[in-house]
């Protein structure tokens, strides 16, 4: 069985502060009398379900189009719940208790149960999120060495309350590495770790990310 654990794109899709919204303007319409219907869609390439890669925050870093179709299977993925509310910070000791089957992933699954707020009060989701502190991204990189990737279902990485934060975490994942993050993924629906994980994205060339779909093998 497959299900997606990413969002769909619309126009009203929470978005980071400062990061503009999507827009989506008609081109050619039936009823207008044109033969076909076309979209002019303008997005940001951190908006809704979206992967970071290393050239986010590394000028050397790998853009997307970079990464081949395998290197963004996960065949170990990894679902953990640690439960965050608004704009804590995740801790190097959060991920204590999941040590030993971290260490045997490739892909890491963090459910904190703030996706609820997407819906219900997308203000919040966007400007509220939890987020890692440098310390937990540091662990991250340091004890779990086989991870190639992780995803979350908040908006980013980095905190809106703690920015500086976000930042540092970003860079211990994606300087120098082969990692790739995940944001803003739909985890609610899932009960146990996936058996595969499929991270699919817009392959646009010279980009340090885009929006992408996610599938999980169950």
């Amino acid at each position: 069985m497959l299900i997606r654990l990413s969002h769909e794109l619309r126009e009203n899709t929470p978005a980071y502060p400062g990061t503009p919204a999507i827009r989506i303007r008609p081109l050619k319409q039936i009823p207008a009398g044109d033969s076909s219907n076309t979209y002019l869609v303008e997005l940001p390439n951190h908006i809704g379900t979206h992967i970071d890669t290393p050239n986010h925050f590394d000028l050397r870093g790998r853009k997307i189009s970079e990464f081949t179709i395998d290197e963004l299977v996960f065949q170990k993925p990894l679902l953990v719940d640690i439960k965050k509310g608004a704009g804590e910070l995740f801790t190097a000791e959060d991920f204590q208790p999941f040590r030993d089957r971290i260490a045997q992933s490739d892909f890491l699954l963090i459910r904190t149960g703030f996706e609820k707020h997407r819906t219900r009060e997308p203000d919040s989701y966007s400007r509220k999120n939890p987020g890692f502190s440098a310390e937990a991204a540091k662990h991250i990189v340091e004890q779990f060495p086989r991870l190639r990737g992780m995803g979350f279902d908040v908006i980013s990485l980095s905190s809106v309350e703690h920015r500086e934060e976000g930042r540092a975490a970003h860079r211990h994942l994606l300087v120098t590495r082969d990692f790739v993050i995940v944001e803003d993924m739909r985890l609610s629906e899932l009960t146990d770790s996936p058996k595969r994980v499929f991270v699919v994205p817009l392959f646009l060339d010279g980009v340090d990310g885009m929006p992408c779909t996610v599938i999980a093998e169950l």
